[in-house]
């Protein structure tokens, strides 16, 4: 009997990074030592027992060079994949950005095959690595018919994610990776099954109007991301727009407030129609104040900052009118 296909797409990150020893768990990314993709493989023959392995090589995406022609390729990657018969891809990449690759990816896909992203907290040559578990249960969650139900996920530390609640909470915990506002998907139980908790009520891949084909990289919008802070001016607000800024997010106190100094300088963003969407430096739901949104502010929901930013940009390629974007931060 043949075993289900499901495509590995290798970008690189801690979960194929090789240190100096088993307790070089901190510095190790500095000798620039790797396990190349079929390494990789090789290293966890349980994934062979599970499917049929596709392997598909990529670039490196370094944290510190990652770009939107790196989505892009990511994308057209993963949709090669699946048209080449995949039944499920699984994605490792570093865990510095996944929750927004996984976000960007669940918006703009066009499959209902399952796309799981993973990655690990711990080299593959360090002492206790969580890479192989962690590539495991994703091929595990690819491979579960429930999985077609919720598009993109991330599958860490035993848990599964959805691409659009998920975020990075820790900078080096094995379990580094939460769902602060709605909890996890699902998780995996010590006999290898999936369990899923719950559906996520935020449209996602087939379900979105966003397409990739629909801009340019060249024509990618310029969004900036700005903190309220105590003694905040607006100066780099004002810098962003001089700099031709096509939309801003505010990181802004309790839940969403840009502060004094900052709030002119968005009011007149707004006024100006650039869009300007208010986030929140503590988790929970940012809802604009009757007030903010008069002057046309938009809420972020219960998004991150980073997550806010990915949903602008994508809401500036797909719509014109800007007074259609909080419809937007509300379905997706």
């Amino acid at each position: 009997m043949s075993k289900p296909r499901i495509a590995l797409v290798v970008t690189g990150g801690t979960i194929d990074t090789l240190g100096e020893g088993r307790l070089d768990l901190f510095e190790y990314a500095r000798h620039q030592r790797w396990l190349t993709p079929l390494e990789l493989l090789a290293s966890v023959p349980e994934l062979q027992e599970l499917a049929d392995i596709m392997l598909v090589e990529m670039p490196r995406f370094g944290v510190s060079t990652f770009s939107i022609s790196d989505w892009v390729a990511l994308h057209a990657a993963i949709s090669s994949a699946v048209d080449a018969g995949a039944e499920g891809v699984v994605v490792t990449q570093g865990s510095n950005y996944v929750e927004e690759n996984a976000y960007f990816l669940s918006l703009t896909l066009k499959t209902a095959s399952p796309v799981v992203l993973t990655a690990a907290m711990r080299p593959a040559s360090g002492m206790g690595s969580d890479g192989a578990m962690n590539l495991v249960d994703a091929v595990r969650v690819a491979l579960d018919p429930a999985s077609h139900a919720h598009g993109v996920t991330v599958v860490m530390n035993g848990q599964i994610h959805a691409a659009r609640d998920v975020t990075k909470g820790h900078t080096q915990a094995l379990e580094a990776f939460h769902s602060p506002q709605s909890g996890p998907l699902g998780e995996l139980l010590p006999n290898g099954s999936v369990v899923y908790f719950r559906r996520g009520l935020k449209l996602h891949t087939l379900d979105t109007p966003f397409h990739i084909t629909s801009f340019s990289v060249a024509d990618w919008p310029r969004v900036e991301i700005l903190a309220a802070c105590y003694g905040g001016d607006g100066a780099l607000a004002e810098a962003a727009l001089q700099l031709g800024a096509h939309g801003l997010v505010c990181v802004g106190f309790g839940a969403g407030r840009p502060g004094p100094g900052l709030h002119g300088v968005l009011c007149k963003a707004a006024a100006n129609g650039i869009p300007v969407v208010l986030s929140a430096r503590a988790n929970g739901k940012v809802t604009a104040y009757r007030a903010l949104s008069k002057q046309g502010f938009i809420a972020a929901n219960d998004l991150t900052p980073w997550k806010a930013r990915i949903l602008l940009q994508l809401a500036l390629v797909h719509a014109n009118d800007v007074r259609s974007f909080q419809d937007i931060f509300d379905e997706f």
